[in-house]
């Protein structure tokens, strides 16, 4: 058990010493790692003493979890951000596209030929 928390502080604080250097690929893999972690933290048993011993070391890194939610909501700005570029260059392309029928047929009057 207290390996498990041990291994949780370390990602955690690990993570939050480079987080400037993260891109938002380094992101799920380490929520997954995070993830895993915690789901065996949970299946563990509790006794009164793991507990009381537990609960401050992980209390400690909460503000930890801030400071990694700030970062993913950066990302997630950014990447609305790219989205609405992206949406503004496809609308101003459609403004320059023509948009007609390759099915149409005009008759030239000058000859009497239909042409295509």
């Amino acid at each position: 058990m207290d390996k498990i928390v041990e291994a949780i502080v370390e990602l955690t604080t690990q993570f939050v010493q480079g987080i400037e250097e993260i891109r938002y690929e380094d992101i799920n893999p380490f929520l997954d790692q995070r993830e895993r972690l915690l789901t065996q933290l949970k299946q563990g048993t509790w006794t009164p003493e793991v507990v009381n011993k537990n609960k401050e070391v992980l209390e400690s890194i909460m503000p930890l979890n801030i400071i990694i939610m700030a970062k993913i909501k950066e990302f997630k700005q950014e990447a609305a951000l790219q989205l609405g570029k992206m949406e503004q260059a496809k609308v101003q392309k459609q403004g320059y596209d023509v948009h007609y029928s390759s099915d149409a047929a005009y008759f030239d009057k000058r000859i009497g030929t239909k042409g295509i």
